[in-house]
């Protein structure tokens, strides 16, 4: 209703990942049509990079909008639980789930951001980043570890970037391998 407010107009419905779980549908990534899109969000995202819609609306419990919008190349924003209605939304957990939207860029993110009403005051804080690079059993290629470092590198001179050895232990004392273990067995144990 806020997008239909500010004169956008809705194009239809997209494909999912069917009940938004591990089935993917028939969408294929815009940029590679024997690749995926990525899911769940994945028709969302797919028609934005492919420059069907300058914008696309999606959900996420876990990676649902954020994974589709890394496989396709589009910015993915996931917004703060309660900055929308989720009414008519069928949710999975309600303490993960997310409204979201996807856009071509980082600039149209932050044009619709604002007139969303979601933007920051005139000056934004710093980013801060916690990098974490998984070892086992995470299976993590050392082309990707090498990915990681680099975008790290990067993001440097822009954000406060701090090593996850620096956190601390988790919430049960232990170190940040076996709490992040610990996560992903959590994790697995929700979506199922």
């Amino acid at each position: 209703a806020r997008l239909r407010a500010l004169g956008a107009i809705m194009l239809g419905k997209t494909v999912t990942t069917e009940y938004a779980y591990f089935s993917p549908g028939p969408t294929a990534n815009p940029h590679d049509t024997r690749r995926t899109p990525g899911g769940s969000s994945s028709g969302s995202a797919a028609a934005v990079a492919a420059g069907m819609v300058p914008l696309a609306l999606g959900t996420q419990t876990a990676a649902s909008l954020t994974r589709p919008a890394a496989y396709c190349g589009v910015t993915g924003h996931v917004a703060a639980h309660g900055a929308f209605i989720d009414t008519g939304i069928t949710g999975l957990s309600p303490s993960m789930d997310a409204i979201g939207f996807l856009t071509a860029s980082v600039a149209d993110m932050e044009f619709l951001r604002g007139a969303l009403g979601l933007a920051g005051g005139t000056e934004a804080p710093r980013a801060r980043f916690i990098v974490w690079n998984p070892e086992s059993p995470f299976g993590v290629s050392p082309e990707m570890a090498r990915a990681l470092l680099a975008v790290s590198e990067r993001l440097e001179p822009l954000a406060i970037v701090v090593p996850s050895t620096e956190i601390g232990a988790g919430a049960q004392g232990e170190g940040v391998q076996t709490a992040a273990a610990r996560l992903v067995t959590a994790h697995a144990t929700i979506m199922a």
